[in-house]
């Protein structure tokens, strides 16, 4: 079943990456970008009527056109260098494990002078509910067909888990500045133009963290909930459009995503699958700080569906784990208006996107201690930083040994 029914086909062309320059902000270089866009642009939809729309850090144009508007485009010569990528259309986003784990609740924050003020983060996921007692949305944007302000299960939860003001599950960080980057509808569904739109988005709108939940998997759309997403070696538009937000100055944190008990159940059918299969894109880009999740930050006891891997030779993902597992956040209120039950104001869930949240709220009261110190940060420091607080993990030898990856220490991040 087509989940964009009305949308057609989706159409990616992709230029080659052209990153930014060294002290190249992102007002800057959007410009440079959407000068080499517009006339492919403009050449498209002349010969085809297909309007594409500009994925600026992605360096690469989307839309949607019907199966003869994509054979026009194939034969509308483009270029040899302007790739399009054929993708289905079957994109659930990646979601959270809601039936399992138990509560942390208070052991979920970090306590301290810091709070993550002044910091802006963008939460881009299915939606933050804005009416939620304990959520303050300074600002919200959508780039998929639901408009902003929809809510979703999924983003409302991690955005709680960043942000939270209740007094009795607070967010690890509930001073940022919160942004509502709507990149999914509230059903999950996603596409990788809207995902690469909403980073643009994040950028226009300042923000010094983008907290990413949601990716593109790697196996086949015949399989149930496969996206058939092609990434070569981190090289795909998804996993360019991060590690160029990043070079523009921004901490881009991402889901590694709950595909290992798949992967395995796979092998076993004698599937064949790339070394890559298990981690989301754009988990998998080189300067993205990619997230799995333990059991609980005692015993760092990995999370049996945390993907793990090479994201290319060499190069393990992800970078840390972080508590991902029965945390309980702020979750959708129901259409009755108040008063709410806590029932009603809250929900467990478990997975890599509640422990990249984790993993933003962090980053975030670290930008807020250099900026109260007067130290000027980069993504780079803010990621020795943070590497720096993992312990390795001593009560998984999996985790140890084959994963290769420590343990965020929330308690003591900034002691």
């Amino acid at each position: 079943m087509n989940p964009f029914p009305g949308l057609g086909r989706p159409v990616l062309l992709v230029f080659p990456a052209n990153p930014p320059k060294p002290g190249e902000g992102w007002n800057r270089y959007r410009r440079r970008i959407e000068e080499r866009l517009t006339p492919v642009r403009r050449q498209v939809a002349a010969v085809t009527g297909v309007v594409l729309e500009p994925l600026v850090a992605a360096n690469a144009l989307h839309g949607w056109a019907s199966d003869d508007q994509v054979s026009e485009i194939q034969g509308g010569r483009l270029g040899t260098e302007i790739e399009l990528v054929d993708w289905g259309c079957e994109a659930y986003g990646e979601q959270a494990d809601v039936s399992r784990g138990v509560e942390l609740g208070e052991d979920s924050c970090i306590g301290g002078k810091h709070s993550g003020n002044g910091v802006t983060v963008a939460v881009l996921d299915s939606g933050i509910d804005a009416r939620h007692t304990f959520l303050k949305v300074a600002g919200a944007v959508s780039t998929c067909p639901e408009p902003s302000g929809t809510p979703g299960w999924h983003g409302t939860h991690c955005a709680g888990v960043i942000a939270s003001k209740s007094p009795r599950y607070p967010g690890i960080a509930p001073g940022v500045r919160l942004l509502d980057v709507k990149v999914a509808r509230a059903d999950g569904i996603t596409s990788p133009g809207w995902l690469a739109q909403g980073i643009d988005a994040a950028l226009d709108a300042d923000a010094d963290v983008l907290s990413i939940s949601f990716g593109m998997n790697h196996f086949s759309s015949r399989t149930p909930n496969g996206h058939g997403w092609p990434c070569p070696e981190g090289r795909c538009l998804l996993c360019r459009a991060a590690d160029h937000a990043t070079a523009c100055g921004a901490v881009v944190v991402a889901a590694a995503g709950n595909e290992h008990l798949r992967v395995q159940a796979l092998h076993k059918d004698e599937s064949s699958l790339p070394p890559n299969a298990e981690l989301l894109c754009p988990g998998q880009a080189k300067s993205v700080l990619t997230v799995g999740a333990i059991e609980k930050a005692q015993t760092a006891r990995l999370y049996p569906p945390s993907s793990r891997g090479f994201a290319r030779p060499g190069v393990r993902k992800p970078d840390l784990v972080a508590p991902g597992v029965g945390i309980m956040s702020t979750v959708p209120l129901p259409e009755h208006g108040p008063p709410y039950s806590s029932l009603e104001l809250y929900g467990l869930s478990s997975g890599t996107s509640v422990a990249t949240a984790m993993v933003a709220g962090a980053v975030a009261l670290l930008i807020e201690r250099y900026r109260s110190t007067g130290v000027t940060w980069t993504p780079a420091l803010i990621r020795r930083d943070l590497l720096s607080h993992c312990e390795a993990p001593v009560h998984d030898e999996e985790l140890r040994e084959a994963y290769g990856t420590g343990s965020l220490d929330l308690s003591t991040l900034l002691s």
